[in-house]
């Protein structure tokens, strides 16, 4: 596999790793140079409320305050002929740096978190030819200096979110890639349950959301497994799974492929506090599995992936 497929697959997953949020469009909340859109239906059902003594989970940070965050992506693809085991090559590194900013906190505890990318970058690998890691950075470099934000209410749920129009000309693909992670972040601090809750507490968070021309269905289980007056940590364990349906990627619009079959599982933690956006520290390991079909060729060609990618965040 490529530098520039595995690159465009770490891409690809993070959203999926999170997914859109939720709920209704709050127009007194959009910045005006922006493009707004509401965002996916997130369904948060309380499993279990924990040990006494339980109080109810909400964000509540101030306007005007700011954190730096680096995610980091370690992606390891392989593809082979269905029936054959893939053979997982070394694992690449990217690296975002994301400056967020609270703009706006309405009387109800809602709040607009703008986003900005200040930096991307990918770890050097020798079985990458210079000309392709060249312009894998190059796509990088697009993407600095782009903005959106999320309108979140207290409890984390995002309502909308949106893309502010790029000061120079960029590639579709490369602003498709842009839109999708900002839709990822709407959902990384994980929407609390309306319920008063505990250490121990459990809750399950159901999503159905497109990304990159995929339909995807996520449950997403997190355990309150710390809480004080410092913050708060959750263990996060997900699923994912997709319907056979055909696929349209951002960088390839004209390549024909259906997506056969689709799961991916994954287990972390996030380490946050109630007056911060973004988790203070979070780690999470996913493992996928997928066939994909071309379709539209002579031969048509089935192959089977394999995914396996660790993701961390770290705020200051």
């Amino acid at each position: 596999m490529s530098g520039r497929s595995s690159l465009a697959a770490a891409l690809l997953v993070v959203p999926l790793l999170a997914g859109p949020g939720c709920t209704t469009p709050d127009a007194s909340a959009e910045p005006p140079d922006a493009r707004a859109s509401s965002v996916t239906t997130a369904e948060v059902t309380l499993l279990e409320a924990g040990s006494a003594p339980r109080t109810p989970l909400r964000l509540h940070p101030k306007k005007g305050d700011t954190l730096s965050s680096v995610l980091t992506m370690e992606v390891g693809m392989s593809t082979a002929s269905v029936g054959t085991e893939p053979k997982m090559p070394r694992a690449r590194v990217a690296r975002i740096r994301l400056a967020t900013e609270v703009a706006h906190v309405t009387p109800d505890g809602a709040f607009r978190c703008d986003y900005t990318v200040r930096g991307l970058s990918m770890n050097p690998d020798p079985d990458i030819p210079p000309q392709e890691a060249g312009e894998i950075q190059d796509k990088l470099d697009a993407m600095e200096g782009l903005s959106g934000f999320t309108v979140f209410d207290s409890r984390g749920v995002a309502r909308q979110s949106g893309v502010n129009p790029p000061e120079t000309a960029i590639a579709p693909e490369v602003k498709q890639r842009f839109d999708d992670a900002m839709h990822s972040l709407d959902q990384i601090c994980r929407p609390f349950p309306e319920e008063p809750v505990g250490v121990g507490a459990r809750w399950k968070v159901e999503q159905s959301f497109s990304t990159n021309g995929m339909r995807i269905h996520q449950t997403t289980t997190c355990t309150l497994t710390a809480l004080d007056a410092n913050g708060l940590t959750l263990a996060i364990a997900l699923k994912q799974s997709a319907p056979e349906q055909d696929v349209v990627s951002p960088d390839s619009p004209s390549a024909k492929v259906r997506l056969l079959c689709f799961e991916s599982s994954g287990e972390g933690e996030l380490q946050s506090s109630l007056d911060r956006v973004m988790p203070s520290r979070g780690s999470l390991t996913m493992g996928s599995d997928f066939q994909l079909k071309s379709i539209g060729d002579d031969a048509p060609q089935t192959l089977a992936v394999k995914m396996n990618i660790k993701l961390s965040i770290r705020s200051e």
